[in-house]
């Protein structure tokens, strides 16, 4: 019931990497708000950008326990960025959720599973 409770006290925050027109940024900002995020957060830095100051600005908002959720992994960057971003994160126990990939660090043998 605690672990219940933290997770509705706990900040959820949403973040999109929107690139075209080809996506669909309203599908994705709906997913974010059914897993509970209150603050959403939209980046429209192309693929080619090295900086995302939207990202930066949130990963300033982040507080121990909050939730990082995003629809897709790749919005989070490279393999190698993303596995970067969840040691980054999780040494300050920030969890992080992607939605499409049903990957969740928020327990501690961090679930990932794929079809």
């Amino acid at each position: 019931m605690a672990e219940f409770l933290a997770k509705l006290i706990n900040m959820h925050f949403g973040y999109v990497r929107f690139f075209d027109s080809s996506e669909n940024l309203t599908f994705q900002l709906s997913e974010l708000q059914k897993f509970g995020c209150m603050s959403l957060w939209i980046e429209t830095a192309g693929h080619a950008a090295r900086k995302y100051p939207e990202f930066e600005k949130l990963k300033l908002s982040l507080s121990k326990g909050d939730y990082l959720v995003v629809f897709k992994r790749e919005d989070l960057g490279t393999e190698a960025e993303f596995i970067d971003l969840l040691i980054e994160l999780g040494q300050n126990h920030i969890h992080t959720i992607c939605i499409q990939e049903r990957i969740d660090t928020s327990n501690e043998f961090a679930s990932v599973e794929h079809d």
